[in-house]
This record gives structure tokens, sequence and C-alpha cells, in this order.
């Protein structure tokens, strides 16, 4: 009996050896966020360099800080376009009517 749980044991052993050389573990070589794929590799020269965990912290709030304030003003600038189309849309309307009244 001791001998059948000794070998079951080491077969046991040695299957779970040659199982855990069969586990690959590789990471993604493109990440979607949203969507959209990033393009390219990232340039890590402008990384800052960072000292302790918390110089890293107050970094990535001073990114995502920035990144907020650029979103915002794509939104105005996106808007700006928007009226600005808007208020050509509306010249032209105005400058075909004058046009057909003076061809008259």
């Amino acid at each position: 009996m001791k001998r059948a749980q000794i070998i079951v044991s080491v077969g046991v052993f040695v299957a779970s050896t040659a199982m855990w050389g069969c586990v690959s573990v590789k990471a993604p070589e493109r990440i979607n966020m949203n969507g959209r794929s990033h393009r390219g590799s990232t340039d890590t020269r402008s990384v800052p360099h960072t000292t302790s965990h918390e110089d890293a912290r107050r970094k990535l709030a001073e990114a995502y800080a920035e990144i907020d304030e650029l979103r915002e003003r794509n939104s105005r600038l996106e808007r700006k376009e928007r009226e600005l189309k808007q208020d050509n849309d509306d010249c032209e309307r105005r400058l075909d009517r004058c046009e057909d009244r003076h061809d008259d």
C-alpha cells in the first residue's frame, strides 16, 4: 500500500512538473483601448524620471490633469468649428438669395 502511494505521488509530481513547462504567458503585441489601437512604439524619451513612488504619482496626476485640459480644449475647438461652419452656411445661403434677387 505504501509503495502504491509513493508511485502515485511521484507520478503526480512528474505530471505537474511536465505541465508547468507547457504553460506559456505572452504579452499581446497590440493593446486596444476604446476600440482604437496604438500605432507604432511609444517614445520613452519623453517619460519623466522619478525618484520615488510619490514622485511618480505626482507626475501621473499632472499628466492626467494635462490630458483633461487638452480634452476640454478639444471640445471647445470642436464647438467653435461647428459654430463657424453654421455661420458660413448661413452666409452662403444669404449670398445665394442676394444673387437670385439681383439676377431677376
